[in-house]
């Protein structure tokens, strides 16, 4: 699978538009003219122009305005409003605060930029789907993991651990690149009934929590699974930087006196087989593709604010589990790979770009003379059999055809360094 969101934000600036040289039409965001590649969508088809794209999109419903911002409404991330000409995307949570301010708000640009930088988003997905079909990708990307708990067993209740205001649990490491993990449960045994007690993800590329849940058992001293919001860690997404640890745990003064009970497992000597066949098993499953290690900070070393502390300043220890076990499975993740091949695919995603917006000028709701006859070029641009020649549908299916890619470093589970390409998959087109 791909991160979308990460794949979009790596391609940015790849490939461009060029803008158009009537005043009269809209400008478009500066970042949408950049072109890292020196590619640029209106150069794929004379039909892609500023001007046509505007009298397809105008009064049309193909694009839907987002509602204009005011001071009164609480704003999530991801909302977006209009303000002035411009569309504005929340970045964070937020009430009252201006648009203006950069902390809480990017500046999409006007309706047109928002309709080309989606476009362009949409269409970097959709190669990269249309290249997991074509190439067979999607018989690799898979779960290589189904969901395992780290260990069996319950802690002694004799067996506490004494609260030091630490922060406590385990660093995990993905091994391998193209790898993600998901994190469904969360394992407990306390000495005391917990309420809402949360449990920190924290990453090494990012000073706030990646996610906080607030967890809950009925039982004192009983070993419990509790639900988590399911959580993606991954070698590369939109929020932690390639390669980076996870630190997942909880604040010891949280407990309030609570204490943990200690399982004792060793997460890096090596277990004996005959002695613990089950522990050796399970080991053995996810010991392939993450590293886990428990871990503690003292409270000198912490910060008031719960930020990410000194990450040099971990104290690892074994055979120590602070009453935690975890229950999550591993997957193939090739954004990464995608990233780093990234200037392979931009004619590929030049040419989707294309195709899509010829596909709305195709089916465009505007009624005109001129609409008219921009729909039946249109047409005719995507599926031209008249003299000899593929349309743009057929053509964009060659692209994904002819792409090759150096696996070179690339995880084998996940993406096998043998070819790939001769296969019997075809597909008629990639939207």
């Amino acid at each position: 699978m791909i991160n979308p969101i990460a794949f979009q934000s790596c391609i940015a600036g790849l490939v461009g538009f060029r803008e158009s040289l009537d005043a009269t039409m809209p400008t478009i965001s500066d970042d949408l003219k950049e072109s890292e590649s020196g590619i640029y969508v209106n150069d794929i088809h004379s039909l892609i122009t500023i001007e046509n794209i505007y009298n397809c999109i105008v009064n049309t419903g193909t694009i839907v305005l987002p509602t204009e911002w005011y001071n009164t409404i609480d704003y999530k991330a991801g909302q977006r409003v209009l303000s002035g000409e411009n569309v504005y995307l929340a970045v964070q949570d937020n009430t009252n605060e201006a648009v203006t301010d950069d902390a809480y708000w990017r500046d999409m640009g006007n309706p047109m930029s928002m309709y080309l930088q989606d476009k362009m988003n949409q269409s970097a997905v959709k190669v990269a789907n249309a290249i997991y079909i074509q190439k067979n990708l999607n018989q690799q990307a898979k779960s290589i993991l189904p969901e395992t708990m780290l260990y069996g067993g319950n802690g002694n209740i004799k067996n506490v651990i004494t609260g030091q205001n630490r922060f406590v649990g385990f660093r995990i490491k993905l091994k391998d690149m193209d790898l993600g993990m998901y994190l469904s449960k969360i394992g407990l045994q306390f000495n005391a009934v917990l309420t809402d007690f949360p449990i920190y993800l924290y990453n090494s590329s990012q000073s706030a929590p990646v996610k906080i849940w607030n967890v809950s058992t009925t039982s004192a001293f009983s070993f419990q699974w509790a639900n988590l919001t399911k959580q993606v860690m991954s070698f590369l997404s939109d929020t932690t930087n390639v390669g980076t640890d996870f630190y997942l745990g909880y604040y010891e003064s949280d407990l309030a006196g609570k204490m943990a009970i200690n399982n004792e497992y060793t997460f890096t000597t090596n277990l004996c087989g005959p002695c613990n066949p089950v522990n050796f098993s399970l080991r053995k499953e996810w010991g392939a593709y993450i590293d886990i290690t428990p871990f503690q900070v003292v409270a000198d070393n912490l910060n008031q604010d719960r930020s990410l502390w000194n990450v040099t300043t971990n104290g690892y220890t074994d055979g120590t589990n602070f009453g935690l076990n975890l229950l999550a499975s591993v997957y193939c993740d090739t954004t990464d790979f995608f990233c780093r091949n990234k200037h392979g695919l931009s004619n590929a995603i030049a040419f989707q770009t294309a195709v899509s917006i010829i596909q709305d000028m195709a089916y465009s709701a505007r009624d005109n003379q001129q609409m008219l006859k921009l729909q039946q070029m249109a047409n005719f641009a995507l599926g031209n059999q008249e003299n000899k020649t593929i349309g743009l549908n057929d053509q964009m299916t060659k692209q994904i055809m002819q792409l090759d890619f150096n696996y070179a470093g690339s995880n084998p589970k996940c993406l096998p360094c043998s070819d790939l390409y001769n296969n019997s998959v075809t597909m008629g087109s990639v939207y």
